[in-house]
């Protein structure tokens, strides 16, 4: 018979992910990933130009997501364009 698995929360497996990282890996190198996956919204995009149909469906994940802070990035232009977003 399968074990069944014990249900984590995310904080749980974030820190315990940060735990295996600790000493093994400069946290300067992790922190930023770490902080991401609290606090950021990040939104790749390829179009010709961003729109504000972009940035309002930024704004709905960061409210759906419970995040503050995103990022719409465009890789569909002649160089890297992208915006900061916040759902305030």
């Amino acid at each position: 018979m399968a074990k069944a698995k014990k249900q984590v929360s995310f904080e749980d497996a974030l820190w315990g992910a940060c735990d295996k990282l600790r000493g093994t890996v400069e946290s300067a190198e992790y922190k930023h990933v770490v902080l991401s996956l609290i606090f950021l919204k990040v939104e790749l995009m390829a179009v010709t130009a961003l729109v504000k149909a972009h940035k309002a469906q930024v704004i709905n994940y960061l409210k759906a997501a419970d995040k503050e802070i995103g990022l719409l990035v465009n890789f569909g232009c002649n160089s890297l364009k992208w915006e900061r977003v916040s759902k305030f």
